[in-house]
């Protein structure tokens, strides 16, 4: 995901990565997590658009619930 972020906004900073145990459902498998800085020009509604398109392009889908993400 921060590959297809840092095509379109500057990525300022990244987080270390977090690798935490699932919350809200069993699974064998743990989450990674990280959060990032960024520089934009885009709206915060085109930015949320674009963030979505990364998520969908990611496997993510507003129907899958707590399901973990293929992986890519």
């Amino acid at each position: 995901a921060i590959n297809y972020v840092s095509k379109s906004v500057e990525v300022k900073r990244i987080s270390n990565y977090y690798e935490t145990e699932p919350w809200g459902y069993k699974s064998k498998n743990s989450f990674v997590n990280a959060g990032i800085i960024i520089e934009t020009i885009f709206p915060p509604e085109d930015l949320l658009a674009f963030l979505k398109q990364i998520e969908k392009k990611d496997g993510a889908s507003k129907n899958n619930g707590w399901i973990p993400r293929p992986n890519n």
